[in-house]
Order: structure tokens, then sequence, then C-alpha cells
């Protein structure tokens, strides 16, 4: 299985969400591979924001992954494409080519205190990555909870 996250700018939230939803599907003993993109292209190459790899750190986790954009190759090589926001929902499924395989969905989807969009911490405080974080490990835990339960539902 190929999971891909995706936020506006891959420095703060789908980085993230990648290292949770790695850590939750390994938790699950479900083998995937999984990585982050953005739709926009301003952070390409750049590491994480520096709040965000506090965040991880604290929670015993490096983040070194490159800002990359999402390309429409993703769209053939990924099973999952969990994005952030509408915006990042409608912009994912704007490119998505009609015969990708791809299942786009918001990433809150699979939250247990709720749906609705990740909010962009960017512009805000150290405290909003720490809510971001949270809402994402929840969201991960709930994805690979309904990944496992369909795994096991399948002949």
């Amino acid at each position: 299985m190929k999971v891909l996250t995706v936020c506006l700018g891959n420095i703060c939230r789908s980085p993230l969400a990648e290292v949770l939803v790695r850590q939750a599907l390994q938790e699950a003993g479900i083998e995937a591979n999984v990585d982050s993109a953005g739709t926009g292209d301003w952070h390409r190459g750049e590491l994480p924001d520096a709040r965000a790899r506090q965040v991880a750190s604290e929670n015993g986790i490096e983040l070194t992954h490159r800002a990359r954009q999402l390309q429409e190759q993703d769209f053939f090589d990924f099973d999952h494409i969990l994005v952030m926001d509408e915006q990042n929902l409608r912009t994912v499924k704007k490119l998505q080519p009609s015969t990708s395989k791809a299942r786009v969905k918001m990433i809150r989807d699979f939250d247990a205190l709720g749906k609705g969009a990740v909010p962009d911490p960017y512009y805000g405080t150290r405290q909003d990555f720490t809510v971001v974080w949270n809402m994402l490990e929840r969201s991960a835990q709930g994805f690979a909870a309904h990944v496992a339960s369909s795994t096991v539902s399948q002949p």
C-alpha cells in the first residue's frame, strides 16, 4: 500500500501527517510506503517548518522530508491521497486524471473527534502546531484502523 499526504506547501501539515500515518500503519502491522507533497511549489526542497520539526522531535520523531510538489504520476503511484483541507481537496481532485487509481479523502474523515479541515498552522503559534499534531495523530490512527478493518474483511 502507498499513501500520500498533501497540504499546500509540504512544510507543515503534510510532513507531520506523513510520519504519523507511517507510524500508525506500522503499529497496526500494515506494510506501507508513505510520502507527502504540496499542491504548490513555494517551498520545494526545503525542510519542514522549524515548529513542525520541534513538535515532531518532542514526540520522538525527526522530520527530514524535503518539500516537493504533487505530480501527475502520484495519482498512479499512490493508493490513497489524504488531504488536509477543502482547498487541497478541490485542487487535488481537479488535477486527478480520470484513469488514476488513487482514492482521495480528507484526512480528518478518519478523526474520531470529527470531520473537517486540518487548520494551517503556518501563520499561527507554536501551540497551533501541537493542536495540528494531535488532530493528525487521531486521524492517522483512524485511517490505520480503517485500512486494517478493510483488509480483514476482504477475502
